[in-house]
């Protein structure tokens, strides 16, 4: 039978990920989400022009500010916290 996998408490894990991008007029937009494992809950949803590690700095000291610091950040291997 299917169960839902989710952390025990809130802050244990968060999932972060770009979502792709698309162009807009003012240029391309790369959406990047950042999710509570436990509670589902959309920490950051940010539409982001780039997608280097300064962005993704800055975006998450702002989080770590109003949210506190998780104990784990799940992301994948792409830009700019994976292999280049």
């Amino acid at each position: 039978e299917w169960q839902r996998f989710e952390h025990e408490l809130p802050n244990g894990l968060w999932q972060m990920d770009f979502k792709g991008y698309f162009e807009t007029a003012s240029g391309r937009c790369s959406p990047l989400t950042l999710l509570d494992d436990h509670s589902r809950f959309a920490l950051a949803t940010t539409a982001c022009s780039k997608t280097d590690a300064a962005t993704v700095q800055t975006l998450l000291q702002g989080v770590f500010e109003r949210y506190g610091l998780p104990a784990r950040i799940n992301s994948d291997n792409g830009s700019p916290w994976g292999s280049p």
